[in-house]
């Protein structure tokens, strides 16, 4: 005789049915979830090397200038170089670099770190460092020397964006100077969940006996890799900082052309006062650096190329500027995922090949 199951067994067997039912759930969602996580883990160490390969490969080729941002050359001069009463263009004067607000109104000669931080939404510190230079970079559809700034939006603190701004002299018969891509002012989104961004410069002092290191810039400080002031010249081309009248390196924690050597072009111009026997306007450009000492007290002699038209010989005060570049940089990022889930850190050493 055919016997049916009992009520006990009904429930039994759908206590086990739904046990199985829930550790394959179980499973499925846990298996989604490390699914759901290595995809995210994949899309951020993906977008950190992105972004990384992109810095390198635009930093590796950055330009030693001391004429960093665009200028309109006046008629006066026409020395081929930036002189304080000049029109130019800059990212900072377009408002990028809105932390230090004298970018608007002061020429940026030279690779600039800005040092910077922002606090989150857990009122924790973090920081949001910039890099501002000029380089070689592809856009739209060319590649073109333009002046490249990379910084952190934090708009978003729970999810910052680190982007790229590119301004690029326009193509001829466009009507235009200058233009800014994306022409919004907006920047190009180089990588989400950028929540921190520290520059560190690779700094090796030949006069000092401390090993090379790397340094960061403190916040609200800047560090522009080019040596200005004033110094004294006469006709045996011995450039002597400070000048007669005492003004030397108009930062005073430079380390007097350390940066240096011989075979530099080092900017010289603007000498007073105006007299036949003083600096003329028509020796303002290019100087070719021969040899650096040192006096006693560690200000510097600088000897440079001769070169048509002859100097005065009583030159008692010039202006000077040189670019240069650190040997390396260190960019150190965090990155969270989409989720904000525990970032990750992760340093890159880029060696700088200047052009």
């Amino acid at each position: 005789m055919n016997r049916g199951f009992t009520l006990t067994e009904l429930i039994v067997a759908i206590a086990i049915m739904l046990i199985i039912i829930g550790v394959l759930t179980y499973l499925y969602s846990g298996a989604r979830r490390t699914f759901a996580d290595c995809m995210e883990t994949t899309e951020l160490y993906h977008g950190i090397r992105s972004a990384f390969d992109m810095i390198e490969n635009e930093i590796g080729v950055a330009q030693v200038t001391h004429d960093m941002e665009f200028f309109e050359d006046a008629l006066t001069s026409k020395n081929n170089h930036f002189d304080e009463t000049e029109k130019w263009w800059g990212l900072g004067k377009n408002n990028r670099i809105p932390e230090f607000p004298d970018t608007r109104n002061k020429y940026t000669p030279a690779m600039t770190i800005f040092g910077s931080e922002y606090t989150d939404n857990n009122n924790t510190r973090r920081r949001a460092d910039m890099l501002y230079f000029k380089g070689i970079t592809m856009v739209a559809g060319k590649k073109r020397e333009a002046l490249i700034l990379y910084r952190l939006d934090t708009s978003n603190k729970e999810m910052p964006i680190l982007k790229k701004y590119v301004l690029y002299k326009a193509d001829p018969g466009s009507g235009k100077d200058y233009v800014e891509e994306p022409s919004d002012g907006s920047g190009q989104d180089i990588c989400i969940g950028v929540t921190d961004i520290m520059i560190e410069y690779f700094y090796d002092d030949p006069l000092d006996s401390k090993p090379p290191n790397f340094y960061s810039v403190g916040v609200g400080q800047r560090k522009v890799f080019c040596y200005s002031g004033r110094a004294k010249i006469d006709g045996s081309r011995i450039l002597s900082v400070p000048d007669a009248n005492g003004k030397g390196f108009d930062d005073p924690t430079s380390d007097k052309f350390r940066q240096i050597s011989p075979g530099a072009n080092i900017f010289l111009f603007d000498g007073y006062p105006k007299s036949q026997t003083h600096w003329q306007t028509s020796c303002d450009g290019d100087y070719q650096v021969l040899n650096i000492k040192y006096d006693a007290s560690l200000n510097p002699q600088v000897e440079f190329a001769k070169r048509w038209p002859m100097l005065p010989a009583n030159i008692t005060s010039v202006g000077f500027r040189v670019g240069y570049l650190p040997k390396a940089l260190r960019i150190t990022m965090r990155v969270i995922t989409r989720r904000g889930a525990t970032g990750r850190t992760v340093s890159r050493i880029i060696s700088i090949r200047s052009i």
